[in-house]
């Protein structure tokens, strides 16, 4: 009987870029035309040893960031948090409770990590109401003339509501004069909505970077960093889908890890 641990997990083929390619390609042309078999196995065998290469510079990045977060038990895709209640990974709200905490209880280095922001949060508003409409996450900074609101999706679609809903708060806090507004989305999200003058984008992925970089270079105080390799973890497993270590290394390629790669790469790296 095979083992199920070695066996391919096809959930790639559903973020997979070169499907997509394809499909456009059959949707533009009159005539599909299809590569030889010969051309097919020589293009499988250059993407599965491009898939090994990756997988061991990735496994070389992950025992760095195991060396570094050995009191914690390692890197945090050590752990699956499937069963990690605190945060109720179903539930939006949650996600936004815990950023907001990190947000409030910065020091500074996570918010200039994130944000580029030279301030630390004086005030943290959490479904903060106005007019009719409710903003996720508001922060005052402690220059006490600037504040941000932070619209936080975990896969909700409704992404139009973010406009109007920064206007409703600017209106009701008059006293900020400066106001930075942002959404923060899905990686696979990022194409669903355009960046304007009226918010920025911002992914998950920038999150987790913030919080191993914070980790990596122990710039916050250890309660906070606790919880911020928790919390990394759970981003990484639950909203990026990105794959355990265990599982990493029982399986001979490894088709989607780019996304981790670049998270853990920059994250190294200070990029």
């Amino acid at each position: 009987m095979s083992n199920p641990e070695l066996l391919t997990d096809w959930k790639f083929l559903k973020d997979w870029k070169l499907l997509f390619q394809l499909n456009d390609l059959e949707k533009n042309s009159e005539v599909m035309i299809l590569p030889t078999w010969n051309s097919c196995n020589s293009f499988f065998n250059t993407f599965k040893n491009f898939s090994e290469k990756e997988k061991k510079y990735y496994l070389e990045l992950l025992e760095r960031s195991d060396e570094i977060l050995h009191e914690y038990g390692g890197d945090p895709l050590n752990h699956t948090w499937s069963d990690f209640r605190p945060l109720r990974l179903s539930r939006e709200e949650d996600w936004s409770d815990w950023l907001a905490f990190f947000v409030s209880e910065s020091n500074g280095s996570f918010v200039f990590d994130l944000f580029n922001f030279a301030f630390k949060s004086q005030k943290v508003h959490r479904e903060l109401v106005a007019s009719s409409f409710r903003a996720d996450i508001v922060v005052e900074w402690d220059d006490n003339n600037s504040a941000t609101i932070i619209e936080v999706k975990t896969g909700d679609q409704n992404l139009l509501k973010t406009y109007p809903t920064n206007k409703a708060v600017e209106s009701k806090m008059s006293h900020i004069k400066k106001w930075d507004n942002y959404i923060l989305l899905l990686d696979r999200q990022i194409d669903d909505i355009t960046e304007n003058d009226n918010f920025k984008i911002i992914i998950w992925s920038d999150v987790v970077v913030a919080l191993r970089k914070c980790l990596y270079e122990k710039s916050e105080n250890l309660l906070w960093r606790s919880l911020a390799y928790t919390f990394a973890g759970c981003i990484e497993i639950k909203l990026n889908n990105s794959i355990t270590t265990e599982r990493i290394k029982v399986h001979q390629i490894i088709f989607n890890i780019q996304n981790q790669l670049n998270i853990i790469e920059r994250s190294l790296n200070n990029g």
